[in-house]
């Protein structure tokens, strides 16, 4: 099974990628692929709690199965005030 996942911001800049087809193989979640990632850019890892998910353009949870074509958006969150 194959996903797009596009980086935005300094998740951007960790990967030196903009987008990129990762291989789930038969089935995954959105965890998982996380963890996948984490295993190709160590300084992922770092931001674990900090990222933001959208799968096909909606808010979703590390538990949500992937399907194949899926789109998922990492955002990092970001604070201020």
């Amino acid at each position: 099974m194959k996903v797009i996942v596009k980086y935005s911001g300094h998740i951007c800049s960790l990967t030196g990628k903009k987008k990129e087809i990762v291989n789930m193989g038969e089935t995954g979640t959105l965890g998982r692929l996380f963890d996948t990632l984490c295993g190709e850019y160590k300084n992922l890892s770092s931001l674990n709690e900090g990222i933001i998910y959208l799968v096909n353009g909606r808010i979703a949870k590390k538990e949500q199965v992937l399907v194949e074509g899926d789109e998922i958006q990492l955002f990092q969150m970001m604070a201020g005030g």
